[in-house]
């Protein structure tokens, strides 16, 4: 009986054995299995979200190449705004000069309000003040002070001999 025993205890031994290192080679499976997948996923959401992040750039440069077309458009028509005040303004002071008038303020004072601008500023040909009128006086001044600097001197000075000289030829 005791061979019985030993032998029996030893078949016991060996099915815990046999268990034990099937529980072990298990677990070790699923740790591979839990680690590739994780691995897979880690992957597999990292390229999702640089593909979100891509289609984010994306959005917002087409959004500010609209906006800075969008502004640009904006500022052009608001300086051609400008220059045809400007020019209107010119042909107004010509035909109050022609007729006899003379540039007042109450006569910059009425084109201020047809033209659409807050102020007007008349230079005679040396750059000197002949005449302003302006809704904000303060800009007024900084804008005058702005016109007598030296470079913008120099430049209306050589657009007047580029233009006698366009019109001699």
């Amino acid at each position: 009986m005791r061979n019985s025993n030993s032998t029996h205890e030893k078949l016991r031994r060996a099915l815990h054995r046999e268990k034990t290192t099937m529980q072990l080679t298990g677990g070790l499976i699923g740790i591979c299995v839990a680690v590739v997948s994780l691995f897979y996923f880690f992957h597999a959401e990292k390229a999702e979200a640089e593909k979100r992040m891509v289609e984010i750039v994306n959005y917002v440069k087409v959004q500010c190449s609209t906006y800075t077309h969008y502004n640009e458009s904006s500022e052009s028509k608001s300086l051609l705004r400008a220059i045809e005040s400007a020019r209107q303004m010119s042909t107004n002071i010509k035909m109050e000069t022609e007729n006899g008038g003379h540039l007042s303020e109450d006569f910059l004072k009425e084109n201020l309000q047809t033209l659409w601008v807050d102020g007007i500023i008349v230079l005679d040909t040396e750059g000197k003040m002949d005449c302003e009128y302006s809704t904000d006086e303060s800009l007024a001044n900084e804008i005058t002070e702005y016109l007598q600097k030296e470079i913008i001197m120099d430049f209306a000075g050589s657009g007047n001999i580029w233009k006698e000289r366009w019109w001699k030829e």
